[in-house]
Formats: C-alpha cells, structure tokens, sequence
C-alpha cells in the first residue's frame, strides 16, 4: 500500500508541475497574440485629428460701391463653428460631421466615429457656421484623417 501511495505523489508531483508549465506557456502565448493584435489594429486603424465646435463667427468680404475696396465684416456669433474640412455631406444632400465617441470592447475602451446630424447656418473660405443638436460643448469633431472613414468605424487620435 505505502508503495502505491508513494508512486501516486510521485505521478502528482510530476504531473503538476507540467500542469503548471502547460498554464504558463498559455498565458504567455496569450500575452504575445494580444500584444500582436493591439499593434496590428493600431497600425490599420484610421488616425484622425480633432476638434471642438466653438461658439464663433464668420467673415464676409463685400467691396465697396465704386468697387476699389474690399471689406471684411464679421457675422453674429453662432453656436458652433468649425473648418469646412469637417463638413460632410450625405447622399441625400444632408450635412453632417463625424464625432469621436467612447464604447467598451473586449480589449478595452475603444475610440469610433459617430454621425452627428448639422444645419449649415453661414460660411467663409475657411470656417463654416452651424446648428446641431447631437453636439455638446465637448464633442471631439473629426475635422481630418489619414484614410477614409465612416460612421462606426474604429478610430484613434493622431496625437496618441
């Protein structure tokens, strides 16, 4: 009996160590893969570069009446403003922007691109005023990217 005994804490011994070693090897090979699918999903997600729709005006160029002198006036102040760049048209002819929003994921927290619904209300050359009432004072607006992207899409910030 003592011999069966001995040779079953030796089966134990040995048996759980491997176990052990088989647990190890996994959770290192997880690390790896993880590690390998975060840098691959970095380097194929779009980078886009942000800003926040301030409260603002826009310039308006009108020439004199003997038409020698251009003047510059300012609009009345809007609600917000932003370069035209993140201006986005849809296919029926109505306006939008892009705005970074925040959902979990099983890797974590992971940054996308939302359509947020706009009244285009004035322009310049360089700015264009709106109405929106999706937007909040702190809404990141997409205002450029390095690809081409849509609502839903997976996006990061160009300055991480």
């Amino acid at each position: 009996m003592k011999s069966k005994i001995r040779k079953w804490k030796q089966w134990r011994k040995q048996n759980s160590a491997k176990a052990v070693r088989a647990i190890v090897g996994f959770f290192v090979i997880a690390l790896i893969f993880t590690y390998i699918s975060r840098f691959a999903t970095a380097a194929i997600t779009p980078k886009v570069v942000c800003s926040i729709a301030q409260s603002g005006t826009v310039m308006h160029e009108k020439t004199s009446a003997d038409g020698t002198q251009v003047l510059e006036e300012q609009s009345q102040v809007y609600d917000y403003c932003l370069p035209w760049s993140g201006i986005r048209s849809g296919s029926d002819g109505s306006n939008y922007v892009l705005i970074v929003e925040k959902k979990e994921s099983i890797l974590g927290e992971v940054l996308y691109a939302k359509k947020a619904a706009i009244k285009i209300k004035d322009g310049d050359n360089e700015n264009c005023a709106f109405e929106s009432s999706i937007l909040s004072t702190d809404s990141q607006v997409i205002i450029e990217s390095d690809k081409n992207i849509e609502a839903g899409d997976t996006v990061r910030l160009a300055d991480d």
